[in-house]
Formats: C-alpha cells, sequence, structure tokens
C-alpha cells in the first residue's frame, strides 16, 4: 500500500514550511452482513435494549462480536477471519458487556451488567460465573480501567433509572452509580464510595482518560437528563480510590449525555472529547490541565438538532480512509418507538423525534470536520457503534446496532493506515505515530454501552513512521520505519 500512498501524495513545498497532505479518498463504507437479531427482540419490541463488543473470544486472532439482550439470552458470533460472522454461543441477559483479563490467567472474561439483577462476570474455561453488585440497580453499563495503578483492571458501572416521571424529573435520581476495586479477579465495592451526588445521576456511561495529563485515568461521567437532574461530570483521579469533581473544567455539561469519543482532532496530543446528545453534540477542545473548550462550531462539529438527526448516540473518533485526520462517526436513532411522542417535547418543546433519523460521518482534516457522503445513512433507529479490523484487511470497519439490528460496516478507503494491535488490558495507552503528517496521537479508551471499540488503533501516515506506544504505567515500546499498512502488535 506504500505506493498508492507515494503516488498521491502532492510534493512538499519547502518555501510554505506546511506538512505534506495525503490525497486519500473521502470515506466510504458499504454495508456488508445484518446479523440475525430475530430471537433477541424482547416480547415488547417498545422496551429495551442491545449491548455490543467486538473481543477475540476464541483467541483466533479476530474480532469476534457479543450481543447482549436487556430481555432476552444474548448471543455470541464467531469471526471467519474475513468479516462473516456466525452464531455460535449464548449468553445470559444483560444490557452491556466488557471483555478483559481480570484474573490474570491470560483467557478473556466477560462482563455482563443487568437490570435489577446481579451482574456477571462469564468465564470461558467453564467456571462458574462470579456475581457482582445487586438487584437494586439499573445497571446500563461497564468501562474498564487501571483505577488504582496496580496492575489489573477495575470497572465503573452507570446506572439508569427508566421509571422517571418524564413530567416532573426535578429532584429525581438514577439507581446508583458504583466504582469497584479488582481483588484477585473479583470485582468488589470500592472504598471510598463516590459521592452520593455522583452515584445518584442517571448514568448513561462512563469514560476514562487522562484528562489533566497526570499519568493517571481520569473518569468523564455521561448522564441523561442534565437540565433537569445532574450534569456530566469529570471526575479527576487523586489516588487511593478519590475523585475530585471539576467543576471549573468547562466540561461539566448539563446536557442529554449518551456517549462520548476521545480522540485528538485538532492534532494537539491532548486528548478531546465529542459527546453525543439530544439536539446536537458537542466538542470539547483539551486546553491542558483539565480545563477545555467548547469548540463545536469552530471545528465544524455541529449538527442541528432536527427531526433527522435529534438523538444521538454511539460515537467515535477513527480514521476511516487512512490520510493521518480522525473522522468523527455518530449513530443516530428515534427516542421512542410506539410512545407517545409528547413525552420529548415535554423535555424541550422545540424537540422533534424524527422516525427515521440518519447516521453521520463527520471527515477529519485536521483544521476541522466537513459532513461527507460515506454511505453511512442508516435511518434505523440506532444506538450503538463499534470499531475494529472486521475482515483482516488493516483498516477500520464498523458495527452498528439498534432497535433491534446488527450490522456490519466494510471499509472501502483505498490508502490502509498503520494499524497498532494493543493487548486489550491495556486500556489508557496512548499512541503516536510520527511520520511526514506530523505527529497523530490516539488513546485506547474504549467506554460503555454506545459507544466501544476493540482494542485496535487505526493510524494513517506518509513514507516511514516511528510509532511510539506508552504504556499505562508509562514505559515505552516503540518501532521505528514502518511503512503504511503495517500491522503491530506491540507486547507490554
Amino acid at each position: 500500500m506504500l505506493w498508492l500512498l507515494l503516488a498521491c501524495r502532492p510534493p512538499a513545498t519547502e518555501e510554505s514550511g506546511e506538512l505534506p497532505q495525503s490525497a486519500c479518498s473521502a470515506p466510504q463504507l458499504r454495508q456488508a452482513q445484518a446479523m440475525d437479531t430475530s430471537d433477541l427482540v424482547p416480547s415488547n419490541p417498545d422496551f429495551g435494549m442491545l449491548g455490543v463488543i467486538l473481543e477475540d473470544m476464541d483467541a483466533d486472532g479476530d474480532l469476534d462480536l457479543v450481543v447482549a439482550s436487556s430481555a432476552q439470552d444474548g448471543a455470541v458470533f464467531l469471526n471467519d477471519g474475513a468479516g462473516q460472522f456466525r452464531r455460535f454461543a449464548t449468553i445470559p441477559e444483560g444490557t452491556s458487556m466488557a471483555a478483559a483479563d481480570m484474573d490474570g490467567d491470560g483467557a478473556q472474561e466477560l462482563l455482563l451488567t443487568r437490570s435489577f439483577d446481579t451482574n456477571l462476570v462469564l468465564f470461558t474455561d467453564g467456571r462458574p460465573p462470579l456475581e457482582f453488585g445487586d438487584t437494586e440497580t439499573e445497571d446500563y453499563s461497564i468501562s474498564l480501567a487501571d483505577v488504582d495503578g496496580d496492575g489489573d483492571l477495575d470497572a465503573y458501572t452507570a446506572a439508569y433509572n427508566n421509571n422517571l416521571d418524564l413530567d416532573n424529573l426535578v429532584g429525581k435520581a438514577g439507581t446508583g452509580n458504583a466504582l469497584w476495586e479488582n481483588q484477585d479477579g473479583m470485582l468488589l465495592p470500592a472504598s471510598p464510595a463516590l459521592l452520593p451526588e455522583v452515584a445518584d445521576d442517571v448514568g448513561f456511561m462512563g469514560q476514562w482518560f487522562d484528562a489533566d495529563g497526570d499519568g493517571d485515568l481520569d473518569l468523564y461521567t455521561v448522564n441523561d437528563f442534565g437540565p433537569q437532574i445532574g450534569r456530566n461530570r469529570l471526575l479527576l483521579n487523586q489516588g487511593d480510590w478519590r475523585f475530585t469533581d471539576a467543576e471549573d473544567c468547562n466540561c461539566d455539561l448539563a446536557i442529554y449525555g449518551m456517549g462520548a469519543a476521545v480522540g485528538d482532532p485538532n492534532g494537539d496530543g491532548l486528548p478531546d472529547l465529542y459527546l453525543s446528545n439530544l439536539a446536537g453534540p458537542v466538542l470539547l477542545t483539551n486546553a491542558g490541565g483539565g480545563q477545555f473548550v467548547d469548540s463545536t462550531a469552530a471545528m465544524g462539529a455541529s449538527i442541528p438538532g432536527t427531526a433527522e438527526r435529534l438523538a444521538g448516540w454511539g460515537t467515535a473518533f477513527v480514521d476511516l480512509n487512512g490520510d493521518g485526520a480522525d473522522e468523527a462517526v455518530m449513530v443516530f436513532g428515534t427516542l421512542h418507538i410506539g410512545d407517545d411522542p409528547k413525552e420529548i417535547t415535554d423535555l424541550d418543546p422545540g424537540f422533534q423525534d424524527g422516525p427515521a433519523q440518519r447516521d453521520l460521518v463527520l471527515q477529519g482534516s485536521g483544521d476541522g470536520f466537513e459532513e461527507v457522503d460515506a454511505g453511512f445513512n442508516d435511518t434505523r433507529p440506532g444506538r450503538n457503534l463499534m470499531v475494529g479490523d472486521l475482515d483482516g484487511d488493516g483498516d477500520a470497519d464498523l458495527v452498528t446496532a439498534g432497535l433491534w439490528y446488527v450490522q456490519t460496516w466494510e471499509n472501502q478507503a483505498d490508502c490502509t493506515p498503520i494499524l497498532v494491535d494493543l493487548p486489550p488490558h491495556a486500556i489508557g495507552a496512548k499512541v503516536q505515530v510520527q511520520s511526514e503528517l506530523g505527529t497523530k496521537t490516539h488513546w485506547l479508551a474504549p467506554a460503555g454501552l454506545r459507544s466501544t471499540s476493540s482494542s485496535q488503533v487505526f493510524s494513517g501516515s506518509l513514507g516511514m513512521a516511528q510509532v511510539t506506544v506508552t504504556w499505562p504505567d508509562g514505559t515505552q515500546w516503540q518501532q521505528n520505519d514502518v511503512p503504511p499498512g503495517t500491522r503491530l502488535e506491540p507486547t507490554w
């Protein structure tokens, strides 16, 4: 693929001092395989949800697909290596998942959250499941990170409350967001626990990343009903399971939060946030030290909150076309199927919950974004977005899911990026790719529920690149003279 990039590259101009620009074609996606999810649909299809992750469940080197249903047993679909999936096994009913080696035995465990039921750690070697949590919380998602720096993965669970009266939300609360400490493979309540006001937020998901650059992972909580109940929060990690609510970060937005992507669209090496929401997403640019600036309009990331795109859900930063700039991808979908549309106008008279809301790709340039027709125009009621190389060709494919479908998307890129296949437990790792395009920075920051990714990072480059991985413990791995189209598997 190197000759493709060199053939389409414009000559550098020494007079201008500008970096060379890749001339890869605009992002283009093709609908590939639609999963048979008919047995995952609840008896009342107006209610319920799917949780989806990409993970190598059978240790054969490719990404498999695991789907949880909140009303029925879920399913594991194995990848044939070329992006075609077949149903392999069932899993218990659940709302969302994560996969990780929780006990250090080298095998992946599946962590399954459940609504008003104990959460489960499922083992692939036949051992009985471990339970954590209780039956009093409506756990919607789980996000993993090494919170205390002891080398194993801990967790944050976000708890929703589907029984809220939308006509009278003020003073209501969620059902109990929580932190969990990994102790020899068992998830136990962390001490100290979250402050009551944080635990009571109506949580959708948590996103772990180093917001203030001090070397540990902070927690950004994405919460619903912000105007009425509780804003999003940036919880800065102080060590020993203590967190400070960064109320002055300019990121504690009172929005109807759904998802959060971490990336570096402006190329300054600091992690930014793209937040899905009702009536328009928000792009928060990191100004350093845990401070953020709303750059939505300045970066061209605004999406009018019309009936065509009122409700944004899963979102991700990913270099789809291999040109070195991340795209911003977002899944949209109607809120209420068959419900009284009056509910949404009770929240805001201007909300129009259109029945056919289109998914979105914003092409990145480093200077900002521009909407492109990438063939990603699904109007089904979307919820989830996953990123990973499904067919083994080295570029980033997508999986979307919603009510009630799971769809894979094949990437049609003509330029192949460098693919860095990280160990799944290296959450928080930073990947820097330095080439003629400058330095591109990415993070392994899988979130929960709506926005998830595999443990793969995709980065376009020109010419030979230097790839540096900074692991969560601060140690580094480096590879020089890496051509575009290379797949790297660094070890930690």
